[in-house]
């Protein structure tokens, strides 16, 4: 029996009294049309701004196995080819 892993990594911004869910995507939009310029590092980016424990590893989630996230997050990972980024 083999068990798909994928190694993901993300930041994660909490909409709330601060930000709203329209500032926190604006945000992470511009966070990719930076790292896709080359103009930004999606490590230190995450750093500075992930809103979670990943924060300090630079987003990264390390490897995972089916079940380990919620299904919306392991929809969009399963669709990705390595490498690939999400675009919404």
């Amino acid at each position: 029996m083999s068990v798909t892993q994928n190694h993901a990594r993300h930041i994660l911004l909490r909409p709330g009294p601060r930000e709203t869910e329209a500032q926190a995507r604006a945000k992470l939009v511009d966070f990719k049309r930076r790292i896709d310029a080359k103009q930004a590092d999606f490590a230190q980016l995450a750093r500075e701004n992930s809103q979670d424990a990943s924060a300090r590893n630079g987003g990264d989630l390390g490897w995972s196995s089916p079940g380990m996230f919620v299904p919306e997050f392991e929809e969009v990972l399963n669709s990705l080819q390595p490498g690939q980024s999400p675009t919404r």
